[in-house]
């Protein structure tokens, strides 16, 4: 493999606002790098980018390594963009694996909870500048130091 194709990055699609809405776009983006594949996603995650997110789940699967997804800056996802997530993490755990949700981002850990997928991924620690206040709970505290925009 050559230093070249150690950091591919393949910006699938950025969706344009739709017409009448308050900027409501998203983003989806795979990096290959040294140890892992990143998949960032970013904004609203919905049907209008399903063929970028069917081709990003095929890319981090077909890598066969540990993925990172950043999930920090998403600020809704549909159940096109959720089942993704459910997809990479049951394929990752089949090879004894988690997918890993860097962010973190309350609404996507509740959903998952609802579903009962949260078995497939595992949330990276906390950074340590964000101490959990007295009496919040860790989905609180979370949501505190990382809020998801527009929740």
């Amino acid at each position: 493999m050559t230093a070249h194709d150690q950091h591919r990055l393949r910006h699938l699609r950025s969706v344009p606002p739709l017409p009448g809405s308050d900027n409501l776009c998203g983003d989806v983006a795979v990096i290959s790098q040294d140890d892992h594949t990143r998949l960032i996603l970013h904004g609203h995650v919905d049907y209008r980018i399903a063929e970028e997110l069917e081709e990003a789940a095929s890319f981090c699967l077909n890598e066969h390594r540990r993925v990172i997804a950043e999930v920090r800056h998403l600020e809704t996802i549909d159940s096109v963009g959720l089942s993704m997530i459910i997809r990479i993490g049951a394929g990752l755990r089949r090879h004894h694996a988690r997918l890993l949700l860097q962010g973190p981002c309350q609404r996507l850990s509740e959903l998952l909870t609802i579903v009962g997928a949260e078995d497939f991924v595992r949330w990276l620690p906390e950074p340590p500048q964000h101490e959990k206040p007295e009496g919040m709970g860790r989905h609180e505290a979370v949501h505190a130091a990382y809020p998801c925009r527009g929740s």
